[in-house]
């Protein structure tokens, strides 16, 4: 399923100027030019995670353009499915993803761990939103197993 700019906007809750941007500042976003440009799922968790690196970190996109190319490029190859337990580790020059944080291995340079559940649980219900409904009332007549004697 494929996403427009609006909806991969208002879903990863970012401002058009920022995503703006971001496309001239991150090479894999370049790429998505024009009014016709679409997103996939997984292209919408990694605008959640510059969101969160930029808006929550107050990281510039310019401090690790490397890392977050690699982000996408490592993200496009991530079926949805298996994401839920993964956790990215990004540095300044490279991103990885590993299924826990002592299999990301370790480096000689910072390193931001995000993990990837509370991204994907925010994109999911900004999606397809919970609604909350009255508890079910019972059944005045409730239903009876009926068997047929032939």
């Amino acid at each position: 399923m494929h996403f427009t700019q609006e909806q991969a906007r208002e879903i990863a809750r970012i401002p058009p100027e920022t995503l703006r941007h971001w496309r001239k500042a991150v090479p894999y976003l370049s790429a998505k030019r024009g009014k016709s440009a679409r997103f996939t799922f997984v292209e919408l968790l990694g605008l959640a995670v510059l969101r969160l690196l930029t808006a929550s970190l107050g990281i510039q996109i310019g401090a690790i353009g490397p890392a977050v190319d690699a982000m996408f490029s490592i993200l496009r190859d991530l079926s949805v499915d298996g994401t839920e337990d993964l956790i990215l580790r990004i540095t300044k020059d490279q991103a990885q993803v590993a299924s826990d944080s002592l299999s990301v291995g370790a480096s000689d340079q910072a390193a931001i761990i995000v993990p990837l559940a509370p991204l994907l649980t925010q994109l999911q219900r900004a999606i397809l939103p919970i609604v909350a409904t009255a508890p079910q009332r019972a059944l005045r007549f409730p239903p009876e197993s009926v068997r047929r004697h032939a």
